[in-house]
């Protein structure tokens, strides 16, 4: 009892920040600002609203903030009479009162634009009890330090496919189902560190069809998509090499293993289609379970589809180059491409609809 009388005196006596969210239009975003500030655990922080041109003068008390967040373009881009404190933001994620469709579709913007807000973990404490406030991550995806990750994290996914293969093949003496129970079991534990760590910095796409889905979700543009496929093919083939290398075999390999077949490139659209599914779902209602429920779903790809779950047009590209039990010839490698991206252009147009966003008012 006294412990908690000791907590609750100590909250009491911690500074109380106060945020304003600037908008044009108070319709959406800014409430769901001011509502997410409001309801944080930490009972530290205080939301406020204010419009970009106010029909009176500002007043002193009414301007003293702690930090500014404008909530669309359009509020970014004009002089704002209220005073700019030393951390300010912007919030450059679509507007979901532009979404157009059915009643069902424009309640999923708007969850979709709660849901992300939480993610970015906006404003919040450290540790120490310290105040974070923090850039929101959508789109800032061209960053160095996002394509560094997205690079070595596709390396790092392929070191683990092809290494745990080669290991797998070598201890199993011939038995395949150990190689590739190993395999599995190997892929899916190595893909949920990767994505838990690396998440927060880049998403960890590590695939260019789950990079275009998120692209069209607006979360990151079109320079970031291509940055991310190229930094991604070039990740997955070094993975390929470096485990070469680990493994004292010839860097440079083509693989000879035949998967062809209407069967297999029916599995590679049913593994495409699954993968981005679970994806979707959980970036929607379960975004601190994606790393799990992906992983999970790659290692039980491995076992219920003949193709062995690549659902990554890259890691087809990658795994072209190594004659190892995960290798596929490449010859065989364009129906996979062609099976996995047809999925990912059907699923897209179907599940992924583009919020309209509103052009900044300024020049770059």
């Amino acid at each position: 009892m006294l412990a908690r009388e000791k907590t609750q005196e100590s909250k009491s006596n911690m500074k109380c920040y106060n945020i304003r969210f600037v908008y044009t239009h108070h319709s959406a975003r800014s409430i769901l600002g001011k509502s997410l500030a409001s309801t944080q655990p930490s009972d530290r922080f205080v939301g406020f609203l204010a419009e970009t041109s106010p029909g009176t003068s500002v007043n002193p008390i009414a301007s003293q903030m702690d930090f500014m967040v404008t909530v669309c373009d359009d509020a970014a881009g004009r002089q704002s009479p209220w005073p700019r404190p030393n951390v300010t933001a912007h919030w450059g994620f679509p507007d979901p009162l532009k979404v157009q469709g059915s009643e069902f579709e424009k309640k999923t913007a708007f969850v979709d634009a709660m849901n992300s807000l939480k993610m970015s973990r906006y404003f919040g404490l450290n540790d120490f009890g310290e105040i974070r406030f923090l850039e929101f991550k959508k789109y800032s995806c061209n960053s160095m330090k996002n394509i560094i990750s997205e690079f070595i994290g596709t390396a790092l996914l392929l070191a683990i496919v092809a290494g745990s293969g080669l290991m797998g093949e070598s201890l199993g003496a011939g038995n395949d189902a150990v190689a590739l129970l190993g395999n599995s079991i190997a892929t899916g534990a190595g893909l949920y560190v990767l994505i838990t760590l690396l998440g927060p910095i880049s998403g960890a796409h590590f695939n260019p069809v789950v990079s275009a889905m998120f692209w069209q979700l607006g979360y990151i543009k079109t320079s970031q998509m291509l940055a991310y496929w190229l930094r991604q093919l070039t990740g997955a083939v070094i993975g390929i090499w470096v485990t070469h290398w680990m493994f004292s075999l010839p860097i440079m390999q083509v693989s000879s293993n035949i998967r062809t077949g209407s069967g297999m490139w029916v599995s590679e659209f049913i593994s495409t289609l699954v993968l981005l599914v679970v994806i979707r779902l959980g970036d929607q209602g379960a975004k601190d379970k994606v790393p799990m429920l992906v992983a999970l779903t790659v290692v039980a790809g491995y076992w219920f589809t003949s193709s062995t779950f690549f659902a990554n047009p890259a890691v087809a590209i990658a795994r072209s180059l190594t004659n190892t039990f995960v290798g596929i010839a490449p010859a065989d490698v364009s129906g996979f491409i062609v099976a996995e991206t047809l999925a990912a252009i059907i699923f897209i147009a179907l599940f992924c609809r583009k919020v309209g966003r509103t052009k900044p008012n300024r020049s770059m």
